[in-house]
């Protein structure tokens, strides 16, 4: 709803002769897809309804029983994340940080919850891996998923989603090729998959891999050109 606050705000209006404001025509189309969207739109009946509810319930499960020393230890050896103490209401971080603009993003929120918590140590995950569910799949422009074909980004979700669904019945499981598949910035992959990153000029008839962008470093050994010619639906 409240997008549709927000738009109605920007829209051009012109008056009619009755004197009442009246919603440029361009935009018509678009604000009736947004209507129709909010008309549809059925809110569970609590937070316990969500997807992400259920998710997360999986995703604490293991430490349902506490979080040992020896536990934190390990975590902290292998170098998963990035640690943060909270002593006498007063935040300290470990200097690394992979992603300085992700631990910002975390400092934030942390700093406005410091008087209510107690002191505690943790390892937040600000790795691109493993991923966790949170309200956006899309990219409206930039990005290393994004090449020529989408020079603005990905876009509307919803138009992207017509485009999957119209490929996926094209493309029944039994008539997919038995190759894993991957598209992106080799930057990513090196990220996400390292230790495995040789297995696509070892073994090319199980892994499809190419690339829209290379980092041509030292870490980067595929013999790959980029890509960027295939869509995501394609």
């Amino acid at each position: 709803m409240l997008g549709v606050l927000l738009i109605g705000l920007f829209l051009p209006q012109v008056l009619s002769e009755r004197g009442t404001p009246e919603v440029d025509s361009r935009w018509l189309h678009y604000l009736n897809q947004i209507h129709t969207a909010v008309q549809r739109h059925s809110p569970p009946d609590s937070h316990n309804g969500t997807c992400f509810y259920r998710v997360l319930q999986e995703d604490l499960e293991p430490f349902r029983s506490g979080i040992s020393r020896d536990l934190m230890q390990n975590v902290l050896s292998r170098k998963l994340g990035t640690h943060y103490q909270i002593i006498n209401h007063r935040l300290y971080r470990e200097e690394e940080c992979m992603f300085s603009a992700r631990c910002s993003g975390v400092e934030h929120f942390l700093l406005e919850l410091l008087p209510n918590l107690p002191d505690m140590e943790l390892v937040i995950n600000t790795s691109d891996y493993n991923d966790i569910m949170y309200p956006a799949w899309t990219f409206w422009e930039g990005g290393p998923a994004v090449w020529p074909i989408y020079p603005t980004g990905l876009g509307r979700w919803d138009l992207m989603r017509e485009d999957l669904k119209k490929a996926a019945d094209l493309w029944p499981w039994e008539k997919k090729i038995p190759k894993g598949y991957f598209r992106g910035s080799s930057e990513d992959f090196l990220h996400t998959i390292m230790k495995k990153i040789a297995s696509i000029p070892l073994a090319p008839v199980l892994i499809m891999g190419d690339f829209n962008s290379v980092m041509n470093t030292d870490l980067d050994r595929l013999p790959k050109s980029t890509r960027y010619d295939l869509s995501m639906a394609k």
